[in-house]
């Protein structure tokens, strides 16, 4: 387990074994949300997924809450201090699938003693082949400022010529390209986030 020293004297009642041998991506976080540690499975996931450079990105020091885009990015920075201020749970399912493989998350914001932060767990809760149709990688896929849009959620892509229209493409999410650029589509805001949507 990778973990600051500083802080792990503040969570001495903190099982880190048992977070370093489970299988769930997890990573603990303070009060400012600053990642404090992670377990093997954190380290594990990008590198089996292409995506080393997201290791590197949310590292110890790091700020937990700018990952993502809005407004999930908001959603989930009120979620966690919500979680961290109230001492209650901040969960909710999205999807994170791969080229080849759909996958269902749970992610799930457990508060730590005395509002010292929080664990934040990603479990695996459903895995099967893609049913999506494929889409090959081509350049009409390029909106006029030169780049695509990928929903950050079920990582289909945005089609130009047709805004409502997603598509999946799976070479680009295998080897994602310098220019993409990531949004939502509405399915999954309405299907993972309805809460966001009441809120407006």
């Amino acid at each position: 387990m990778i973990i600051d020293p500083i802080f792990k004297k503040k969570i001495p009642h903190i099982d880190l074994e048992s977070i370093q041998k489970s299988d769930d991506i997890t990573c603990i976080v303070d009060s400012n949300m600053a990642i404090r540690a992670y377990n093997n499975a954190w380290m594990a996931f990008p590198k089996n997924n292409n995506a080393s450079k997201v290791l590197a990105k949310f590292s110890i020091g790091s700020i937990i809450t700018e990952a993502g885009v809005e407004p999930i990015k908001s959603y989930i920075q009120n979620g966690y201090y919500k979680a961290l201020n109230e001492n209650i749970l901040f969960e909710f399912t999205y999807e994170c699938s791969s080229d080849s493989v759909f996958r269902l998350f749970h992610q799930t914001a457990y508060p730590l003693l005395n509002a010292e932060g929080l664990v934040i767990s990603h479990h695996l809760a459903k895995e099967r082949k893609h049913t999506e149709k494929e889409h090959e990688f081509n350049k009409q896929l390029f909106n006029q400022n030169g780049f695509i849009t990928q929903c950050q959620n079920c990582r289909k892509i945005r089609d130009p010529e047709n805004a409502n229209r997603w598509l999946w493409v799976p070479s680009l999410v295998k080897s994602p390209i310098p220019k993409i650029s990531h949004g939502i589509c509405d399915r999954c805001l309405e299907h993972y986030y309805p809460d966001i949507l009441l809120e407006e």
